[in-house]
């Protein structure tokens, strides 16, 4: 059970997940972080295959099971696989770097692992080695490169709030994760 009740709250009169009801809390920021939220999902250059792993690794990072079992039937959809999903939940109980230092190679393409090893660095943080910044601008440009600093910013976020208030599964997400 959330530990905060749920305000009634819609953003563009469409239903609204349980996650975002809670932003209702901060009135002044639930509309912008819902806007940008929204445009992670229909507005980014990144093909929704890229957008979804990276969702899916960050809320495995993050330890949001809220997120991850959100985005199952989304990520199936876009053409990730099962064992793929598998080795991103491995990946998060290993040391940092596992896809820098060549894990996922045998299940993801050379541009999904440059991602991913571009994710693990700015979660693992404060900043990029060269050698990495340069295998990123190699895969993606420049917007990309910002869309995906701007996911995971949102989903760390999302994930917290998901988290720490302990927010209730929406009836729609109807597979569990093994985080």
């Amino acid at each position: 059970m959330a530990r905060l009740p749920y305000p009634n709250y819609t953003y563009n009169s469409r239903p609204t997940i349980n996650a975002v009801k809670l932003l209702a809390y901060s009135p002044s920021t639930a509309d912008h972080w819902t806007a940008i939220g929204t445009a992670h999902f229909r507005s980014l250059s990144l093909s929704r295959k890229l957008r979804e792993l990276a969702t899916l690794y960050l809320s495995v990072r993050f330890g949001s099971s809220y997120e991850w079992d959100h985005h199952i039937m989304l990520s199936e959809k876009a053409g990730i696989t099962e064992t793929q999903r598998e080795t991103l939940q491995a990946a998060s109980s290993r040391d940092a770097g596992h896809f820098a230092n060549g894990g996922g190679n045998e299940v993801f393409e050379r541009r999904e692992v440059a991602m991913l090893s571009f994710l693990e660095a700015i979660v693992r943080g404060p900043e990029v080695k060269d050698e990495l910044w340069g295998e990123t601008t190699r895969y993606f440009n420049e917007r990309e490169i910002v869309e995906l600093i701007s996911l995971q910013g949102f989903y760390y976020m999302i994930s917290r709030l998901g988290t720490v208030l302990k927010v209730d599964m929406d009836d729609f997400a109807t597979k569990k994760a093994k985080l």
